[in-house]
C-alpha cells in the first residue's frame, strides 16, 4: 500500500499515538525507578501499572487536542517543540485528573515532574528525528507533491 500523503495518513497517526504511549510508559517507569528504587520498579507494583495505564490512555485525547505537526512540509523546530509541549501538558492534566478521580495514587515529591520531563524530552527528540528523516527523504526525491500552476 502506497501512502500518497503522509500528513493525512490515519495509519501514520495511529503509529504516532502508539509510539507516544510507549515513550510515556518508559518515562513513567524510569521516574518510578528514580523515586522508589530499581528493585521495586522491576517488580512492577500495582500502583505503577495503574499510573501507566491511565497515562497511556490519556495520550489519545491529548493527541487529538494538540495533534503532532512534525509531518508537515513547512514546519520549523520551534513549532514542533511547542506543539510537543502542548501535547505533554494536555496529557498530564488529563492523566492527573483521571488518577485523582478513579484511584487516589501516591506520588513521591519528584516522581510526576520527572516523568513529565522525561516524556517531553523523549517526545521532542523523537519528533525532531522523524522530521529530519522525512525532510531528508523529501530532499532525495521521495514523498513529493507535484503542482501545476495555471495562469499568471
Amino acid at each position: 500500500m502506497k501512502i500518497r500523503n503522509i500528513e493525512d495518513s490515519s495509519l501514520i497517526k495511529m503509529l504516532i499515538i502508539c509510539n507516544d504511549m510507549a515513550l510515556l510508559l518508559v518515562s513513567y517507569w524510569l521516574a518510578f525507578a528514580f523515586s522508589y528504587g530499581w528493585d521495586i520498579a522491576l517488580q512492577l507494583p500495582l500502583t505503577l501499572k495503574i499510573k501507566m495505564i491511565i497515562g497511556a490512555l490519556a495520550v489519545i485525547p491529548a493527541s487529538y487536542i494538540a495533534p503532532p505537526v512534525f509531518l508537515r512540509r513547512m514546519i520549523y523546530g520551534d513549532h514542533i517543540i511547542s506543539r510537543t509541549a502542548q501535547t505533554v501538558i494536555f496529557q498530564s492534566l488529563i492523566a492527573l485528573s483521571v488518577m485523582s478521580l478513579i484511584h487516589p495514587l501516591h506520588f513521591s515529591n519528584w516522581e510526576f515532574p520527572i516523568a513529565i520531563a522525561l516524556f517531553f524530552s523523549l517526545m521532542s527528540v523523537e519528533r525532531m528525528m522523524i522530521h529530519y528523516i522525512i525532510k531528508r527523504s523529501r530532499s532525495q526525491g521521495r514523498n513529493l507533491r507535484y503542482v501545476v500552476m495555471v495562469g499568471s
